[in-house]
């Protein structure tokens, strides 16, 4: 069974009727998908605030929740529906908003979420936090960085604070495999599960296109709707998500290949769908593109899996992350001597802001340098994050955010594990051999189908390197054939041998 016999608490449990005694303060709902969050403000506040003639802006940050929601919203008219992005603009345009006596931030994980690629959550930010004469509900699944900043500097008080532990008991097995397994992962899959589909969330527009060449027969594709890259919307289906019934909303192939498009505002119902796949890296969108599928019956069951990222992968994050992010700390911690420093390296302030994304210039201003501090914290966390990772690994710090009753379900994926059983044995078979071209020929077509090396070049260095990454006790040597009775005289070969035995053959 999917769910336990633990009777399931929802918001509207927890709250009661302590909605009715709010007055001119700060509210979060802190539960994950499923937990009765939109249930409590569409069938208990709502009404309430309707009853008592209460006016209610509700903000949301998807065109595709947007959309769900004005079915309902546009049956009251108290209520106001509004995107984050439009409010954004109406505040850059100082255009008034409107007073609004309850304000619901819904998906506000969006304020920091989507921060690192827009460039006005601030303003959604400091308008909400401004609020001084009405009620203001935080509502997400995946806000932990900003639930805690609130609660931290005291703008919501503990009382106000309403949290649900996420309920993954639906979830059989979760699993982490690496990139280059994806293909050998999803094939298994339809081979052993042949009436199971699948919901995959890509990292990337080119791991997309990558996907679309294996199955474009048996997939959709989706991606944003704005997206500059024409060669994939051009294969991309943005509506192959319909609703045949209340608990039945879903696509009709095999599997569904989608990017963050899909990572909140639409709720895929389907118990056919047993297995969702996120290769996303922030911890935060993975675990919001997890919760797409809504569990709708004890008997609907599926399997997570991860993409688990390399330390190579890891350095590269943490670089980008600190090429934007140090130099703004440096600012902050001593803004004197950071301009100064660019003074006497005669960098030009404006040529320097407009490299960083954190960074603008205000010459209206006595500070010329201005800092978006929702940004800013944005990219001090993911630092902060992406450094315990690169100290320890991506699925530790996964898993911690994922909670015990996830990380308790995490098991080896025995595809994975058979395909390198097999190139032990392979490599075992060829220990002490001389390896001429031919023979180098066939063990880098075992590498690439058995450990899915993929890397332009595959010369010795590559190939004994990945036999050190994954940890097979084995290196590759090169010498030259001086034998005169053999074919392949003062040709070059390769050796396979033990690490502990790394001499030169005679």
């Amino acid at each position: 069974m999917a769910n336990s016999s633990k009777k399931r608490l929802f918001f509207s449990d927890i709250i009661g009727d302590k909605y009715k005694s709010w007055n001119k303060e700060f509210i979060i709902l802190d539960g994950g998908t499923g937990s009765g969050k939109t249930y409590f403000i569409q069938h208990i506040l709502i009404p309430y605030a309707e009853k008592i003639k209460k006016s209610i802006l509700y903000l949301c940050n998807r065109r595709s929740l947007y959309d769900e929601l004005l079915q309902v919203i546009r049956n009251h008219k108290y209520v106001e529906l509004m995107l984050y992005q439009v409010l954004q603009e109406y505040l850059r345009n100082d255009k008034p908003v409107g007073e609004f006596d309850y304000i619901i931030a819904d998906e506000c994980h969006y304020l920091y979420g989507d921060a690192l690629f827009n460039e006005y959550t601030d303003l959604s930010h400091k308008y909400l936090l401004e609020q001084k004469d009405n009620i203001v509900i935080f509502m997400s699944a995946t806000a932990p960085a900003f639930f805690r900043d609130l609660q931290q500097f005291r703008i919501v008080k503990k009382k106000n604070v309403f949290s649900i532990t996420k309920d993954y008991s639906y979830v059989k097995n979760v699993y982490f495999y690496n990139a280059e397994d994806l293909v050998d992962v999803i094939d298994d899959i339809i081979e052993k599960h042949p009436k199971d589909k699948m919901l995959v969330f890509v990292n990337s527009m080119d791991r997309l296109k990558e996907m679309h060449d294996v199955y474009d027969d048996i997939a959709y594709f989706m991606c944003s709707k704005s997206t500059k890259r024409k060669d994939i919307l051009e294969f991309c289906t943005n509506d192959c998500i319909t609703q045949y019934a209340p608990n039945y909303i879903t696509f009709d192939r095999k599997i569904l290949f989608t990017t963050k498009a899909l990572d909140n505002g639409i709720n895929i119902k389907d118990a056919a769908i047993k297995h969702v796949f996120s290769e996303i890296f922030d911890i935060d969108s993975a675990i919001q593109a997890i919760g797409r599928k809504r569990c709708i019956g004890e008997n609907d069951t599926c399997s997570f899996y991860f993409k688990n990222y390399t330390r190579k992968a890891i350095a590269r994050f943490l670089n980008i992350n600190e090429q934007q992010y140090l130099p703004v700390k440096q600012y902050l911690e001593n803004k004197e001597n950071f301009l100064l420093e660019l003074k006497e390296n005669n960098v030009d302030i404006r040529e320097f802001t407009r490299e960083n994304r954190i960074m603008y210039t205000d010459w209206d201003d006595k500070e010329q340098i201005q800092i978006n501090n929702v940004r800013y914290k944005k990219y001090r966390m993911d630092n902060h994050i992406i450094r315990r990772m690169k100290i320890s690994t991506y699925q530790t710090v996964f898993l911690q955010y994922l909670g015990d009753e996830l990380a308790d379900k995490v098991k080896e994926l025995e595809i994975i594990t058979a395909a390198k059983d097999i190139f032990l044995e392979y490599l075992k078979g060829i220990v002490g051999k001389k390896l001429f071209k031919e023979e180098q020929n066939v063990l880098k077509s075992k590498m690439r189908n058995l450990l899915g090396l993929n890397d332009r070049t595959m010369g010795i260095g590559v190939c004994s390197g990945k036999l050190s990454d994954r940890q097979y006790p084995y290196t590759i040597i090169s010498d030259r054939e001086t034998s005169r009775q053999s074919e392949y005289r003062y040709k070059r070969y390769w050796m396979v041998v033990p690490d502990n035995e790394i001499v030169r053959p005679p």
